[in-house]
């Protein structure tokens, strides 16, 4: 497969993600990134991984006012251009039981962060899901145009999500060993090496 030097990589459709996919020849990819939670005395922090580990809590949940609001970030260790669509997988629900339906989505900030600034480099709100029972998961995918960035050793690539709105509450599911409430970030690449 050719592609041409300055053309923008297209994140693969609905219909066709199943790997990551990759053109040595030009350096260009779409890379999964797996969105995980690990927990220590410290407390919980949001990663982003290539690798599909385990997370512990396997979803994040929020109870009104409160609203999701997560950062799942990853260390790039070499120089590397994001240019294209991204496809990124996400799960949300409510653990509502009550008479009134709930509305809930998400917003989706991509960002490139060198040192203590932070470039968005993509954003989306998910579709909105209404219902009024329990435990309700609305997988989604959602496409972001990204704006063309380079980064560097040591940057680092955060994906921000955030509740637009919380009646009861909210759960963001992030387990990759759970079909239907992974959290999946496809991120359409050059290497620069």
């Amino acid at each position: 497969m050719t592609i041409a030097p300055n053309s923008p990589i297209t994140a693969p459709t609905e219909t066709n993600i199943l790997q990551s996919f990759s053109d040595a020849t030009a350096g260009r990819s779409v890379q999964l990134f797996w969105g995980m939670a690990t927990t220590d005395s410290v407390g919980t922090s949001y990663i982003l991984s290539r690798d599909a580990g385990n997370s512990d809590p396997i979803s994040t949940r929020k109870a009104h006012p409160l609203l999701i609001d997560v950062n799942f970030e990853i260390t790039i260790n070499k120089p590397t251009l994001v240019n294209g669509i991204c496809s990124i997988d996400v799960t949300m629900g409510n653990a509502h039981a009550g008479p009134t339906a709930q509305t809930i989505s998400l917003t989706l900030n991509l960002y490139h962060v060198r040192g203590a600034v932070d470039t968005l480099i993509g954003t989306k709100t998910t579709k909105s899901v209404t219902t009024s029972s329990t435990n309700v998961v609305s997988p989604t995918k959602v496409l972001m145009e990204l704006a063309k960035i380079t980064f560097g050793i040591g940057d680092k690539l955060k994906l921000e999500i955030k509740g637009t709105n919380n009646v009861y509450s909210q759960d963001l599911y992030h387990d990759p060993h759970t079909a239907g409430n992974e959290l999946k970030l496809w991120l359409p690449i050059v290497n620069m090496e």
